[in-house]
């Protein structure tokens, strides 16, 4: 007899004993039966794997030249699946009767597929032969679902800002949330290691300017704004007349003398006795030969009446 059969006869009597049997079976433990059975050892190995951001695990059973996956968002879920679909293959591989295996799948996947295989998850009909495709594409989506529908509505509180931020917002969240400015250097750092920078950070070296108007030190990026108000410039700011103390604009006229209109030189100018208005040394006798009020003259300036003699303002 060749080692097709024996092999063929052997598993299909495992299957028999299995359908009479009182204990509930997995993909994974008749798989692993089958190989003690044909003293060829059925070996899984499963790791977490993600797929579209949902976390899982991901088996591969290997026996017998035979290699199949399983990916379910539980371990067990994982290894049940790839079994199933590793005793599908030694199946067709083997050409073990069909109506045993569809018997096992039945009996003891009714937790997935029921009596008319129905997928107990989607509802759908579903052919034998493609039934571990189909039942691991939807459980995927199933926990993808899952998990997104989870992620959205849980939220947790960050621990840098207090704010409440949903899980699947998190990551993108602690990535901003977890930096900061360093308050001496100005360079960006984690906020977790603020102290252990602070003890090495230096602050930069800050050249002053002093303002050439004002004894202020300022910033290169501060000095042209100060220098251009401090200095009148542009208009921002004017210094006040050091002679009328009124506002030194352009137009400003105190140098003219109010009766002539004529700029004259400071050394020219008379001031009134009274009021203090200046008029240049030229008006001042024609004022006091025009004065008809017991020898006071009227100002140009205000109309104050003002006493004669005036005065010189420098000597």
């Amino acid at each position: 007899m060749s080692l097709v059969m024996v092999v063929k006869n052997l598993v299909e009597e495992l299957f028999n004993k299995s359908l009479k049997s009182l204990y509930f079976k997995t993909g994974d433990g008749l798989a692993r039966e089958v190989g003690r059975h044909i003293k060829m050892p059925v070996k899984f190995e499963t790791v977490e794997n993600v797929r579209d951001g949902c976390k899982g695990f991901l088996t591969v059973c290997n026996g017998f030249e035979i290699e199949t996956t399983g990916w379910h968002g539980s371990k067990s879920g994982a290894e049940n699946i790839a079994g199933w679909k590793w005793l599908k293959a030694f199946v067709d591989r083997y050409a073990i009767d069909k109506v045993l295996y569809h018997n096992l799948v039945k009996r003891f996947t009714f937790s997935i597929v029921d009596v008319e295989t129905n997928c107990r998850m989607c509802k759908a009909s579903v052919d034998l032969e493609e039934l571990w495709d189909h039942v691991e594409k939807c459980m995927e989506v199933r926990c993808i679902n899952y998990w997104y529908e989870r992620q959205s509505k849980d939220t947790i509180k960050c621990q840098f800002c207090s704010e409440k931020v949903s899980l699947i917002n998190v990551e993108d969240h602690l990535e901003e949330c977890s930096w900061m400015d360093c308050v001496k250097c100005g360079l960006r750092i984690k906020k977790l290691e603020e102290t252990a920078h602070l003890n090495d950070c230096e602050a930069p070296v800050v050249e002053l300017i002093k303002c050439p108007d004002c004894p202020l030190r300022l910033e290169s990026g501060e000095f042209e704004n100060h220098w251009q108000q401090c200095d009148g410039r542009d208009g921002l700011r004017d210094h006040e007349c050091r002679l009328c103390g009124e506002n030194n604009s352009a137009g400003h006229d105190c140098g003219k003398c109010p009766t002539c209109l004529m700029v004259v030189p400071v050394k020219k100018w008379m001031i009134m006795s009274s009021c203090s208005h200046v008029i240049c040394e030229t008006c001042a006798p024609r004022l006091k030969k025009d004065a008809r009020n017991k020898g006071n003259v009227f100002c140009a300036t205000c109309r104050a009446t003002n006493p004669t003699p005036f005065r010189k303002l420098f000597f």
